[in-house]
């Protein structure tokens, strides 16, 4: 929570203003780096169990498919771990549909409905039977249910964990009413003042939704149009979200949203989906979110 709100508006005033001149803005090239102080560094690995069967557990500790590290992620999990907790509900939720019915999950992911590129069929298929393999790992013959997903983000919640948080509000709130504006203005600030990408990141997901439809007017244009998801979701990344082509996200962007095609994570994001306008909003919109959540703006 921010001490002081004023500062968060008066910054939000600045942003907004930012958001004005956007669209005299030259868009980056795809190809054109970004800078050094916002690129996302390698993501560290998970520390080893520290239970006394350690051993019995095995994982790649250089491996970034997080799915992979599931013996240990449960193992951490278990022993009270706050992160794990939230990516072992992650994960649970990424495999649920692909271990209900593993022929089923690959047949629908045969073609891609979404996207027409070249050859992102043989992608999509290519993707979906590396979830079905990953996942096998996953409780092995077991299947995590919606109330075990909700489980593991509500602990990890009550740790103080926001990116938890806001996916265990998301499916509270997904039927009835929203989050009312008090809520929701006090969210966006929480995320704002964490500097926390996994929780930017998770806000990104729910811009548009339940969590961000009673946010105030002079703030709304940050979650409420076609393309904020993906401005959060690039801010995360450039923050330290694992965002690379071996990253679980990276897949989903396929397996959940039918955003398949070849590239990095933002080149996916560019693919489809927006309107020539956006996509040129895009790079200058996600530096200015970048400016506020660094408190720089």
């Amino acid at each position: 929570m921010l001490a002081k709100p004023t500062l968060l508006v008066l910054a939000v005033g600045l942003l907004l203003a930012t958001g004005l001149a956007w669209k005299h803005l030259s868009p980056t090239p795809l190809s054109a780096a970004a800078p050094a102080e916002l690129q996302a560094p390698n993501p560290a690995p998970l520390p080893p169990p520290r239970s006394a069967n350690s051993a019995a557990a095995t994982t790649d500790p250089h491996s970034t498919k997080l799915i992979r590290q599931f013996p240990v992620l449960k193992e951490r999990a278990e022993l009270g771990d706050v992160k794990s907790q939230r990516l072992l509900a992650d994960v649970y939720d990424a495999c649920r549909t692909a271990k209900a019915d593993p022929a089923d999950f690959l047949e629908r992911h045969a073609t891609t409905p979404f996207l027409s590129a070249e050859n992102t069929d043989e992608l999509s298929l290519a993707l979906a039977h590396a979830r079905v393999d990953d996942c096998s790992v996953v409780d092995e013959g077991g299947f995590p249910t919606w109330q075990l997903i909700r489980e593991w983000y509500a602990k990890a919640a009550d740790k103080g964990d926001l990116a938890a948080r806001i996916r265990d509000l998301a499916a509270e709130y997904s039927v009835g009413p929203p989050l009312d504006a008090d809520e929701a203005n006090q969210l966006l600030e929480d995320v704002i003042a964490s500097q926390d990408p996994a929780a930017i990141y998770a806000y990104g997901e729910k811009t548009g939704g339940p969590l961000t439809r009673n946010i105030g007017k002079d703030r709304s244009f940050l979650v409420e149009d076609r393309s904020a998801d993906r401005v959060w979701r690039l801010a995360a990344c450039r923050m330290g979200y694992d965002c690379s082509p071996q990253s679980m996200m990276y897949s989903n962007l396929c397996l959940q949203e039918g955003a398949c095609a070849y590239g990095d994570y933002e080149q996916v994001l560019r693919s489809g989906g927006m309107t020539e306008a956006e996509r040129n909003q895009l790079e200058p919109r996600t530096q200015a979110l970048l400016k506020l959540l660094q408190g720089t703006l």
